[in-house]
């Protein structure tokens, strides 16, 4: 009978043990599905945070287009001041030469 009875112990014992391995899976579990939905929200945050800097960088791009427009502005009328200011008019680059009105030759009708 002490077999039996040494059988019988080592049964509950095992099942004792059985108990807080299961517990303790049951814990594991719990960690692993946690760590699952964090990874989730962070993959979430992180596509959020893709769509955000792709619009920002559109943005960007857009701003530095409108700078490079504003600056050949200001580049043409820098151009427009210096060639007034030097003289330029038409096709003609030195305009201070006056044309000879007082030529010999005469227009019949």
């Amino acid at each position: 009978m002490d077999d039996l009875d040494d059988i019988i112990n080592q049964l509950g014992r095992g099942k004792n043990m059985m108990t807080e391995i299961n517990l303790e899976i049951q814990v594991q579990k719990e960690r692993l599905q946690k760590a699952s939905e964090d990874i989730d929200a962070t993959y979430s945050i992180t596509k959020r945070t893709k769509k955000m800097l792709s619009y920002f960088k559109r943005q960007i791009m857009t701003d530095k287009i409108i700078w490079v427009f504003v600056i050949l502005l200001i580049i043409g009328i820098i151009i427009i001041i210096i060639l007034k200011a030097v003289g330029f008019k038409g096709d003609n680059f030195n305009s201070n030469v006056v044309p000879n009105t007082n030529s010999s030759i005469a227009v019949t009708k």
